[in-house]
């Protein structure tokens, strides 16, 4: 390596090392000379052999061989046997047919390169025309075989076609890498070539949706830039506008650039409109709902959700059919009554299913997102299903924007299950991932679930410097929902640290902002935000709010809202000393939460939140039997807390369980 970078064939440039000429670099003599000398050894058919394998590559099948040697089977059999002997090649299994390989890259450099230039140009030739019959009934599974082979052949023609066929190959089974290279591979050898503009533009605008895939938004809309300018120097308008809607789509919500985003959004509608109805202006009518939805306007985003989808259903375009269900989903699922959620799922499940059928694994990815969203959360084992489908297809097509959302989801489930290590090992690889192409709003997302869990496991300085990122990101994006989530955060914080005061901050922020926005926004969670009031004595503040959620819960049948609010009624008459009517209401949110599942889905709320603040009943009622009752509560409580490593609540516990001894 040293001497390498002594004689600069590798060098530094930013954070990356980088090869100046991989030819230049050779092995040391000694190394070499070994290689030679056992070659050396072999008979001249063995040698022979050794070439004209080393030309098909690092591994070769026996059918390839037999090709490309014009070897009698018999007599192929026969010698390589003999070199099997010498080590210097190995039986291998690859794509799990039998073959073999050299047994180190550098006998096959050797071997290799004892031929003259000239002479590899015509091998390899030679060689691709050989392999391009040996493999005619299965040429799909070694078009970069033969790519490579007339590359070094010098034959551009037939080099250009294997790639631009790999690399269609790659992409359809989202092997991303390997489609970049090949389609790059491709754009070099078009570049070299006089016209051919149509299928440089095709390449480029390829390279860019996967560049887009893979979170690279600067180099995604560098390649559609240079796209866009070849299909208007082309005049092919349509297109120019999916370029455009391409375009505003990355601009707006990868890049948070929404003005640059707009222009290409007019541009491609003026476009499009001036012609004959096609799929593309239904596409364009989406993206134009989605962008409404995104800005708060429903009644456009609904407009042009249904032109979408109407187009899109009289031209047979199940693409935009299933684009744009999940459009309408976030429709109604912003409305937000239960008749507009329950069509919200339906949009939702139409688009997922179309997806799938249709093989549009993108579009599969968001609405699995999206229903485990909208999915009523008490319906636990249906809403971690979407969350693990998403995820594992989002892994899978490698969308990362998709799978760092996703994963800060499903590790928030692995949270709220008590499995704090996924959960947290989960939300930062979602983080790392997030970090990595720069997408603010799931940076904040994934902050906000490692809020939560550091707050749970009672690292209470981690889970502030969690929470302040993601509200300062949230507050740049004006995130509405998820600021909401942050001062949630703050307020449980500052319940949980006994600070009551800053945590009834908290709580009138976040109900002031409701009750302006005319919104009950995830009601379930925010409406835990009552209890700072019932620990400061402000019964009339916290009974307003508790029967404004009571009314919520009996119009949407929020089973779990219905538990929730239950369970804070009877804080609250804890809190005024009327005991009877504080256990007889613990003991029916028990019920109810036990009626949830609530040991095994909402461990930390059931433990924290109902039993240890039932058992304070008894603890403070203190009449004959209390403090046996108190006791089991506590201890239920204590054993929660101690397996997910709820440190600080541990030892809440294990100072009231000591009142009970004193």
């Amino acid at each position: 390596m040293k001497s390498l970078m002594e004689q600069e064939l590798i060098f530094r440039e930013g954070n990356r090392w980088k090869i100046k000429e991989v030819s230049g670099i050779e092995f040391p003599e000694t190394v070499r000379g070994v290689v030679k000398a056992r070659i050396g050894r072999l008979d001249d058919e063995c040698r022979n052999l050794l070439t004209m394998a080393s030309f098909v590559g690092y591994h070769f099948s026996f059918e390839a061989l037999l090709g490309v040697t014009g070897f009698e089977e018999n007599k192929l059999v026969e010698l390589l046997e003999r070199v099997l002997k010498t080590g210097l090649i190995k039986e291998r299994v690859v794509r799990g047919e039998e073959a073999h390989s050299f047994a180190d890259a550098i006998v096959r450099d050797v071997v290799h390169e004892e031929i003259s230039r000239l002479m590899h140009r015509r091998l390899h030739h030679v060689v691709g025309s050989t392999l391009e019959k040996v493999y005619a009934s299965k040429v799909d599974d070694h078009l970069a075989e033969l790519a490579y082979q007339f590359l070094e052949g010098n034959d551009k023609d037939r080099a250009l076609g294997y790639f631009l066929k790999a690399g269609e190959k790659a992409v359809k089974v989202y092997a991303n890498n390997e489609a970049i290279s090949y389609l790059e591979s491709a754009l070099q050898l078009l570049d070299e070539k006089e016209g051919e503009l149509n299928e440089k533009a095709r390449m480029l605008e390829r390279l860019g949706d996967i560049k887009r895939i893979q979170g690279e938004y600067n180099a995604c809309v560098e390649h559609w830039s240079k796209a866009l300018e070849l299909w208007e120097k082309l005049d092919q308008k349509q297109n120019a506008s999916r370029i455009h809607r391409k375009m505003a789509s990355v601009l707006d919500y990868a890049m948070g650039e929404k003005e640059k985003a707009e222009l290409h959004y007019q541009e491609a509608l003026r476009i499009l409109e001036a012609m004959p109805e096609s799929v593309e202006l239904a596409s364009i009518y989406d993206y134009g709902a989605s962008m409404f939805l995104d800005r708060g306007d429903l009644s456009n985003a609904r407009s042009l959700g249904m032109r979408a989808l109407e187009l899109a259903e009289k031209l047979n375009s199940q693409e935009v059919v299933a684009n744009s269900c999940r459009t309408l989903g976030g429709v109604f699922r912003t409305i937000g009554d239960a008749q507009a959620l329950k069509k919200s799922i339906e949009y939702y499940e139409r688009g997922l299913k179309t997806a799938l059928d249709n093989g549009y694994m993108e579009t599969a990815i968001r609405c699995y997102n999206r229903l485990g969203a909208v999915t009523p959360y008490y319906l636990h084992e249906r809403v971690l299903e979407y969350y693990e489908k998403g995820y594992a297809l989002a892994k899978k097509v490698g969308y990362i924007f998709q799978e760092s959302g996703l994963g800060s989801h499903l590790a928030f489930r692995m949270l709220l299950k008590g499995e704090m290590g996924n959960g947290v090992s989960l939300a930062e690889e979602s983080l790392a991932l997030a970090r990595k192409i720069g997408h603010m709003g799931n940076i904040g997302f994934s902050l906000l679930g490692l809020g939560y869990a550091y707050l749970i496991l009672g690292e209470w300085e981690r889970s502030e410097q969690c929470l302040s990122e993601a509200f300062h990101i949230f507050q740049k994006l004006s995130n509405f929902p998820d600021l909401l989530l942050c001062n949630y955060g703050f307020g449980s914080l500052c319940h949980e640290k006994e600070e009551y005061a800053k945590a009834a901050e908290f709580s009138e922020k976040v109900f002031t902002r409701l009750e302006e926005a005319e919104s009950l926004w995830n009601p379930t969670l925010l409406s835990w935000l009552v209890l700072p009031y019932i620990e400061m004595g402000e019964i009339d503040k916290a009974e307003k709010q508790i029967r404004i959620y009571h009314k919520l819960a009996l119009e949407t049948e929020d089973k779990g809202l219905v538990a929730v609010v239950d369970t804070l009624r009877a804080a609250s008459l804890r809190a005024q000393k009327k005991w009877g009517k504080s256990i007889k209401l613990f003991e029916k949110s028990l019920q109810e939460w036990e009626a949830l599942d609530g040991r095994k889905w909402f461990v930390w709320f059931f433990a924290r939140f109902v039993l240890f603040e039932y058992a304070r009943v008894y603890l403070e009622r203190d009449q004959e039997g209390d403090k046996e009752k108190a006791h089991s509560l506590l201890n239920q409580a204590l054993e929660i807390f101690e397996k997910i490593g709820a440190k600080k609540d541990v030892e809440k516990v294990i100072a009231k369980k000591k009142l009970l001894t004193a």
